[in-house]
């Protein structure tokens, strides 16, 4: 992510715990782990980043506060050790990142009086196909903040959010180039 905190900062809403998003569609994704190299801060802020569909080019990263909402729920405390950051954050900040995403595309289809069925999310924006109507998440944050996680449902699924594929991770899964694909094994993440 483009760092730490940014010099100026414009006002964020928290949409939730893990992920906060200012007018200027700048996205603060928190990471309860310490870094020590183990590249906590790319890794885990990533997995918010792709399933909320914002910009990666536009996502920083905080330091999260101590508290129940950031514990490793391997330990069942807010801990880093035994190499556990991206193994026991990966289901809950996957869950934290698309509860963003339904949560702004629920803001969005509230002000457009369209179903949320009918709105999709894509790179920081919250499309409606059918009267080309779009908003930035900057523009739909503090309504969506005022929402609670629990109350959004996909309708498709019958969940409270659905995760995505990870073979549809755009920043996570890919190719940079300058790296050989030959001999190389690939693993479905578990």
């Amino acid at each position: 992510p483009a760092g730490g905190v940014a010099a100026v900062r414009a006002p964020d809403s928290a949409v939730t715990a893990w992920l906060r998003i200012a007018s200027n569609n700048s996205v603060t994704i928190l990471v309860a782990n310490s870094e020590m190299g183990q590249g906590v801060t790319t890794s885990l802020p990533m997995l918010v980043a792709e399933e909320a569909e914002v910009d990666w080019k536009k996502v920083r990263f905080e330091m999260a506060p101590a508290g129940p909402a950031y514990g490793n729920p391997l330990f069942g405390m807010q801990a880093t050790g035994g190499s556990t950051s991206v193994r026991g954050s990966f289901k809950h900040l996957r869950e934290a990142g698309a509860a963003a995403r339904e949560m702004l595309r629920q803001a969005a289809a509230d002000r457009w009086k369209v179903p949320v069925a009918e709105t999709t999310a894509q790179s920081g924006t919250v499309l409606h196909a059918k009267t080309k109507r779009k908003a930035t998440y900057g523009d739909l944050a503090a309504d969506a903040a005022k929402l609670t996680p629990q109350a959004i449902r996909h309708p498709a699924f019958g969940l409270d959010v659905y995760l995505s594929s990870c073979i549809s991770f755009l920043v996570s899964c890919e190719h940079r180039g300058g790296l050989s694909q030959r001999g190389i094994l690939h693993l479905p993440i578990l």
